[in-house]
Formats: structure tokens, C-alpha cells, sequence
């Protein structure tokens, strides 16, 4: 009953206690922690910047695999070949992890992939996810040899996910509406919707960052089929006429619109979500009136193809 089993052809015993466990079967890794994460971290780069490029420029697709399955993979992969070169503690791979996260950020920064105004929008999400997948992939290294190859499996899936995704990734379109009380008679307001001398530029934060703010804008021709130019500070939006009351209502479509955005960086860049995946569709203004005041409501249709849409 000591734990020992008999080998009928041999005759001999064996303790139980000699037989190694499973949680035994490896030994700990012996590198270093420098050449290890230097090692991870640049793997974790270079696998992370194909991957941008790769669902970006190739599949043309801002979508799940792109902000959520890029920065897993990279997690994953730069934690999975840290604690197996490394016996790394879960802080030590969740600090790597965070490292190679912000070293392929300040890559895409460095060459022109990227903006600073999108990379800093994106960075919480990511960052958290990358750290998902550095949970996993450190489990999968201290498990031993089997369990990389399912974390080869994922890296290899993921093109085929970005496929999948660039042609089931349908525009959604949204209203955005806002109202604003003005001390002044609905022919007043009128005159300053169809066209609009230029004003300052704003102050505020978001849009010394380079969100698109608007300068002014003018109107050729009366009624419907008239044209409205309505200047940003990236371009104009050309806003043919489709429904025209004066001191009450005024619709548009949008047949050209500018850039959201210009982004910050030290030189001229266009990264590829610049165009296409903000859509502005129409718009209308309507005018309110309550005797000494107007107010003035304004709707906005417009598409968006970035993914996962509630953080976007």
C-alpha cells in the first residue's frame, strides 16, 4: 500500500515517489532577464507592426482584429518567449508586456504609420488587451511544449480573421443631434445657418489637437439645388440643398467631406482611417421659434467602419 507497483516481467519495484510529476517535467528556464526581454520585446515589435500592416494597408480594415487581436497577439507572444527563456514572475511579464506595447506604438509613431492623437485614443484598450493575452501566453510557456502550438495556431488564424472581417464590416450609420438656445428672431438665425462669416478658432484641448473645428461658410444659389460650402479647418464639406424653409428648416446631403483630423506628428503622414471611415451622409438645421428667442437644432447623419464600435 506504499505507493510501489511490480513489473511482472522484471521482477523489480518502483516507489511512486521516484516517478517525476507533470509540474516537474520541465525544468525552470535559465536566462538572463535583459537578453530575454529584449528578445521578447523585439519579436513582440516586429510580429505586432506586420500585424498593423498587414490588417491596415493589406486587408484595409480598422476592425476587431486590428485593436483587439494585434495587441493579444503581441501580449502573447512576447510573454509566451519571455518565461521561456526567463522564470519571470507575473509583474515581470505584465512590465514587458507594457514595453513592447509602447515600443511598436512609438515605432508607428516614428515612421508615419500613426498620430499621436490616435495612438493615445487607442492605447487604453489596447494596452489592457496586450496584457490579456501576456497572461496567457506565460501560462502557455510554463505549461510546457504542447501548448505552443496552439499559440502558433492563433498567430497563424489571425490573417484569416482579418479576412473574414474586412468583407463583413458594413458601415453603420448614426445621427448625432444638438440644440442651442440664441437671443435672436428665427430670420436673424437664418441668415447665419445658409452661410456664416469666419469665426475664431476654439481653445479647447481636443481641438488644438487637431480635431477638425469649423472656420466658416458660404451658400451658392437660393432654395433647393443650392450648394453650401461649410469650411473646416482640414477642408469644406459640400452640402447640396435638399429642402429649403426659410426661418424654419434647411437639409443637406454631404457629397464631399474633409479629414476629421489632422494628426499630430513631426511630419506630414495620412494614415489610411483619415478617409472612408468617418463618413458624414447629411445634415439639417431647424429653427424654433419662441417669440424673443430661437433655438436651433441640428442633426448629422454619418457612417463609421471602426471596430469595436461602443469604444470608437
Amino acid at each position: 500500500s506504499g505507493g510501489t507497483f511490480s513489473s511482472a516481467r522484471s521482477g523489480t519495484f518502483t516507489t511512486a515517489a521516484n516517478i517525476p510529476r507533470a509540474s516537474e517535467s520541465r525544468s525552470e528556464p535559465g536566462g538572463q532577464r535583459l537578453p530575454s526581454s529584449l528578445l521578447s520585446m523585439a519579436v513582440g515589435a516586429i510580429l505586432g507592426l506586420f500585424m498593423l500592416w498587414l490588417g491596415v494597408v493589406f486587408f484595409g480594415s480598422y476592425g476587431l482584429a486590428v485593436f483587439m487581436g494585434t495587441p493579444f497577439l503581441i501580449g502573447l507572444v512576447t510573454a509566451y518567449l519571455f518565461r521561456r527563456r526567463y522564470p519571470a514572475s507575473s509583474r515581470d511579464t505584465l512590465e514587458v508586456v507594457a514595453m513592447t506595447v509602447l515600443l511598436v506604438a512609438g515605432s508607428a509613431f516614428v515612421i508615419g504609420f500613426e498620430g499621436a492623437v490616435c495612438l493615445l485614443m487607442v492605447a487604453p484598450i489596447g494596452l489592457v488587451v496586450a496584457w490579456m493575452g501576456g497572461i496567457i501566453g506565460r501560462l502557455l510557456a510554463s505549461w510546457g511544449e504542447a501548448p505552443a502550438r496552439g499559440a502558433f495556431l492563433i498567430v497563424v488564424l489571425w490573417p484569416g480573421a482579418a479576412i473574414v472581417e474586412a468583407g463583413t464590416n458594413p458601415s453603420l450609420q448614426r445621427e448625432v443631434s444638438s440644440s442651442v438656445l440664441i437671443a435672436a428672431p428665427p430670420d436673424v438665425v437664418w441668415r447665419h445657418v445658409i452661410e456664416f462669416s469666419p469665426i475664431p478658432a476654439p481653445e479647447s484641448l481636443l481641438f488644438r489637437l487637431g480635431v477638425a473645428y469649423p472656420t466658416h461658410a458660404e451658400i451658392a444659389g437660393v432654395g433647393v439645388g443650392a450648394v453650401r460650402y461649410c469650411h473646416f479647418s482640414t477642408g469644406a464639406f459640400v452640402e447640396p440643398i435638399t429642402a429649403w424653409e426659410p426661418e424654419r428648416r434647411l437639409a443637406f446631403d454631404v457629397v464631399e467631406s474633409p479629414r476629421p483630423l489632422t494628426e499630430l506628428s513631426p511630419w506630414p503622414i495620412e494614415p489610411p482611417h483619415l478617409d472612408g471611415y468617418l463618413v458624414p451622409r447629411a445634415g439639417e438645421f431647424r429653427l424654433i421659434d419662441l417669440g424673443d428667442h430661437t433655438r436651433l437644432e441640428g442633426s448629422t447623419w454619418y457612417e463609421q467602419r471602426l471596430r469595436p464600435e461602443g469604444y470608437w
